[in-house]
């Protein structure tokens, strides 16, 4: 789902959500390419890339703040309700 749609839906897990968006970290991949010789395929060095998440964090405290700033909360979280029947889900 994309954030946008995220956006559009506004119940406490969303919040939620929104809110381990906006504070996400960015994230570190490997890279490597390879390349094809005499010998075969060789593999390049690898090299550590950043994946700037800086867009997505943005975006999220943006709509948080036009919803009031709500916080985080423990009670509306996934791994309670996995197949999304709790009523307390709707607000």
């Amino acid at each position: 789902m994309k954030q946008q749609k995220l956006c559009e839906i506004n119940t406490p897990l969303v919040n939620n959500i929104l809110n381990l968006i906006a504070n996400r970290e960015d994230t570190s991949y490997m890279s490597a390419s390879v390349s094809d010789d005499s010998y075969g395929y060789l593999p390049s060095p690898s090299t550590v890339e950043r994946g700037s998440l800086e867009e997505q964090r943005l975006s999220a405290r943006q709509e948080l703040q036009r919803r009031g700033n709500p916080s985080y909360d423990p009670r509306f979280n996934m791994g309670d309700n996995e197949k999304g029947s709790d009523p307390k889900l709707t607000g």
